[in-house]
């Protein structure tokens, strides 16, 4: 655990949802790719693939993305028929994506993939989602997410620190509010609200941010200006990954810690940046403190 992150342990405690073990609220290191449309099935077949390849041996139980419990046991017979049936028959039933973990309360592993229904749920971006303890090797995510987002074409994503709120707990969001102002390295989260404004843009800078091919044809300046910008680049069949710093950083203000590396690629990225989004939520979250909140290393 980094010297700050140490120092703020009562700041980002975990508080569980009235006496349950279920976390209100907990700091997570979180990979997201969204698509500009349903995700192709031999795509999912490969981000599937690598996933257990790496994790899989952590996988524990899964659920489709329209449910909302973990009712079955992930094992070797599930592995199979996911493989061999519900990848194969994706999207011809009510089942549009999957989510997997490790069954653990704090600090679990996750991998959820989702497509929404073009005609039903138009404008919405489908996505790919990895969830991972904040205190994971950031060398293997990084790697891991050069991998995935090699595999697909990918319209934007980030990876990078998150405090991830309990949905509808609105205590919950308040206290996100409250750390984001602090910690400028830490994302606000609301994927439900998020998706619904991506189209060709990116949400926000955060310790990795890539983009895709579709954002680099439409801004064209943008790929040089920002491989300047940052740490470091990849360049990638279906896009880029720019870096800000070697290790994802929570970026406490009050102790004025840097955030210039991240206010420089925000100034290259700035045209290709979503201007719109709801609220987050809660009672303190605004759609125009949302806003500003995303634009918050470029505030002119």
């Amino acid at each position: 655990m980094s010297p700050s992150l140490r120092s703020s342990n009562t700041f980002f405690k975990v508080e569980t949802r009235f006496g349950e073990k279920i976390p209100r609220w907990e700091l997570k290191l979180v990979f997201i790719l969204y698509f500009s449309r349903a995700i192709e099935i031999v795509y999912v077949r490969r981000i599937y693939d690598l996933y257990m390849s790496r994790f899989g041996k952590r996988m524990r139980r899964y659920l489709a993305t329209w449910s909302d419990s973990f009712i079955e046991e992930f094992n070797e017979d599930a592995h199979r028929r996911f493989l061999e049936e519900y990848i194969p028959d994706l999207y011809r039933t009510l089942e549009w994506g999957y989510a997997f973990d490790d069954d653990k309360s704090l600090g679990a592993f996750l991998f959820v993939f989702h497509s929404y229904k073009p005609v039903s749920e138009p404008n919405k971006s489908s996505f790919c989602r990895f969830e991972f303890p904040h205190d994971c090797d950031q060398d293997e995510i990084q790697a891991f997410v050069l991998e995935v987002a090699a595999m697909a074409p990918f319209t934007s994503g980030t990876c990078g620190y998150v405090l991830q709120p309990w949905p509808d707990d609105v205590e919950a969001f308040d206290h996100m509010y409250s750390v984001c102002q602090r910690y400028w390295g830490v994302e606000a989260w609301n994927q439900d609200v998020t998706v619904n404004w991506l189209a060709n843009r990116f949400k926000c800078i955060s310790w990795l941010t890539l983009l895709g091919t579709s954002i680099l044809q439409e801004f064209p300046d943008l790929h040089p200006a920002a491989s300047r910008a940052a740490h470091a680049y990849r360049e990638l069949p279906t896009g880029a990954m720019y870096q800000t710093r070697p290790r994802a950083a929570l970026i406490d203000l009050n102790r004025r810690e840097d955030f210039r590396p991240e206010a420089r690629l925000a100034r290259a990225l700035l045209p290709a940046q979503i201007v719109k989004h709801g609220s987050f939520g809660g009672n303190r979250w605004t759609d125009e403190n949302s806003v500003q909140w995303l634009h918050r290393f470029t505030p002119d």
